[in-house]
């Protein structure tokens, strides 16, 4: 009986190790596939950071007679507020105040 019963243990203890390692390995994947899609958003907002840049530095120069240097390295999220400031014609002043707003 005594023998049954550490038999028993036995196999449940070795099947929680399984279960245990199914676990963790499992986890490992799921980390790995979450650094993967962290990294592929992270590369994709910045080629849309490039090229609200492109478009930014575009408009200005188009609109403005001025050095668009200041608008260098900002966020994706300047960019896009700039595009609208400079859509809406408002002033170098302005747009400079902002970009040094955000410094």
């Amino acid at each position: 009986m005594v023998d049954m019963r550490d038999e028993y243990l036995r196999d449940a203890y070795a099947q929680v190790l399984m279960v245990k390692d199914y676990i963790e390995r499992s986890t490992e994947r799921m980390e790995g596939e979450i650094r993967g899609i962290k990294k592929g958003i992270i590369e994709d907002q910045e080629v849309q950071r490039q090229k609200y840049y492109q478009r930014v530095l575009k408009r200005f120069k188009m609109n403005y007679g001025e050095d668009p240097m200041f608008l260098k390295d900002l966020s994706l999220e300047a960019y896009e507020y700039i595009d609208d400031l400079i859509f809406d014609s408002v002033s170098i002043d302005e747009i400079k105040d902002y970009v040094e707003s955000l410094k």
